[in-house]
């Protein structure tokens, strides 16, 4: 709930839930996928303290008409598939995607929750999953690209029972989600200065359906107008204006509720000498005419030698309170006040290169101060929403990677570790871990690849009293793949290993995970 995701500039987190549903993100259906760690209000809006996601889609940029297909198959009951097809001609390009999964789900595990402890399936938790994607670029002259694109996608799930629950069928339920999502844009491009004019509008219609009773439907109105260009050799200016109009109908609401959103933003990129870059973003945010914080940001970035950078960064973040926070039927507070803090950290990295390789390693300690925290926990026999006196998070990121490549190898190798505090009147944030690390290994040769990924989580407290606690647990994932070609067609496969110690965890308490488990991919273009 604190990470931004957007689609190509749209906001698709759930406006009465705050929060996207990464099960419902085909990852195939985009071009590119940019993660931007730490707090990014300035640049991104509401909801962003924690981070971003931005999904991209981009014009083909082959010039003749490709085919692909794709097609997995895993434990489980996984299955799914893909279709794409794009063309590029002189003035105009298509590109389509269809896609499809379903999984039943249903892993064995041992049901720790009960007291002799027996192995037991999982019980009411299959999914499916099916959708397309359409963008229709025109590309008039040089200087001009208009685009329609529209996602639209369902999906059934069931709901899985805690493990308490695994055998009682009584207490099964369901979800039914349909997303439509529309973005017609154009842009202006004025080489002379590097400069670009883009306007946006989109639409965003989100059913969900809860258990075939309880019905949400919300409707997005956005548009959205980019300016970016060079004022000199080295200062470069962006500004951006947003309107969002929503409209929200709910059993759980007393009524329909409609809530208007206004936005204006502008960053300066300034290198003074070819040593020192420095980046300040500046936004306000009204909701409902009234103001949400001011949110600037500076950042800096100071290169020492051959090797060495320093960088800093400190800002304000915000995030608004969604509308289920604010208006649920029973519980709701529409007297919450937005989240709000400031956010700083200090990064030192070292790229070094020394014969084949390339280096780099980096630490990033940082700050977080947020007031008026939204925590939804029970008053009485009713759970509602409050605003707490402040969280503090702080801690230390680190990052190293290293690769190589000599003919036809290619080994890239890496490790992550990040301690995180994140406290409020002294205790740990639920499910936060103190301590995560990974440690990854990819190796090429020819037509063979072989990758490995080894995650470790510490335990994490399943509650703000931070009495009990979640156990620890370490997760080791391989695949392995070839590309090769039978007669003008070209294929690619690939083989992955999931939890191949064949752990026994839980992300949250009571919920059972799967143990070592398979998927085998086929790609190939017609």
């Amino acid at each position: 709930g604190h990470t931004a995701v957007l689609w190509n500039d749209l906001p698709i987190n759930s406006f009465t839930l705050g929060l996207s549903d990464f099960n419902a993100i085909p990852m195939s259906a985009t071009s590119q996928v940019v993660v931007s760690h730490g707090a990014g209000s300035a640049l991104y809006g509401s909801g962003s303290i924690g981070g971003s996601i931005q999904l991209f889609t981009s014009l083909p940029d082959s010039a003749h008409s490709t085919l692909q297909a794709q097609l997995f198959g895993g434990s489980f009951g996984n299955i799914g598939g893909q279709l794409a097809y794009s063309t590029r001609q002189k003035h105009w390009a298509i590109k389509q995607i269809f896609f499809a999964q379903t999984a039943q789900n249903d892993f064995p595990f041992v049901n720790t929750a009960k007291f002799d402890q027996p192995t037991e399936r999982q019980q009411n938790a299959e999914t499916t999953f099916k959708g397309s994607q359409t963008e229709l670029y025109f590309l008039p002259t040089a200087r001009n690209e208009f685009s329609l694109k529209a996602w639209i996608q369902d999906r059934q799930a069931q709901l899985s029972p805690t493990m308490n629950a695994n055998l009682q069928a009584h207490l099964y339920t369901q979800s039914y989600q349909n997303e439509k999502r529309f973005l017609a844009s154009w842009k202006h491009f004025i080489p002379e200065n590097q400069s670009e004019l883009e306007l946006k509008m989109g639409y965003m219609d989100d059913l969900y359906v809860y258990d075939q009773r309880d019905n949400t439907q919300t409707q997005t109105w956005l548009a959205m107008a980019q300016f970016k260009t060079r004022l000199t050799h080295n200062l470069h200016l962006r500004t951006q204006s947003s309107h969002t109009f929503i409209t929200a109908l709910t059993d759980n609401f007393d009524g329909t509720k409609k809530e208007a959103r206004q936005e204006i933003g502008a960053g300066l990129h300034w290198q003074p000498f070819s040593k020192l870059l420095l980046a300040l973003n500046l936004r306000q945010m009204w909701v409902q005419a009234r103001a949400v914080p001011f949110t600037p940001s500076l950042g800096a970035e100071y290169k020492v030698g051959k090797a060495w950078r320093v960088k800093g960064f400190v800002g304000k973040t915000y995030r608004v309170p969604t509308l289920n926070d604010k208006f649920w039927a029973v519980g709701g507070n529409p007297f919450l006040r937005a989240e709000n803090g400031w956010t700083s950290e200090m990064g030192l990295q070292f790229a070094p290169k020394w014969e084949k390789w390339e280096m780099q390693a980096e630490i990033t300690p940082y700050l977080l101060w947020v007031q008026d925290w939204i925590l939804w926990s029970p008053l009485g026999n009713v759970w509602t929403p409050q605003n707490l006196s402040f969280v503090r998070a702080r801690g230390i990121e680190l990052q190293t990677s290293a690769h190589f490549k000599h003919r036809t190898w290619q080994v890239s190798k890496g490790l992550a570790y990040a301690y995180t505090q994140s406290l409020t009147d002294g205790k740990q944030l639920a499910y936060t871990p103190f301590h995560r690390a990974s440690a990854w290994l990819q190796a090429s040769h020819k037509q063979w690849f072989v990758y490995q990924n080894l995650s470790f989580t510490s335990l994490r407290y399943n509650s703000l009293t931070n009495t009990d606690a979640m156990p620890a647990f370490l997760l080791w994932n391989v695949s392995v793949g070839k590309s090769f070609q039978v007669g003008k067609q070209r294929f690619h496969t690939q083989l992955k290993i999931n939890n191949l110690l064949n752990t026994q965890y839980q992300n949250y308490e009571n919920r059972a995970m799967p143990r070592r488990n398979f998927l085998i991919h086929l790609t190939f273009n017609i």
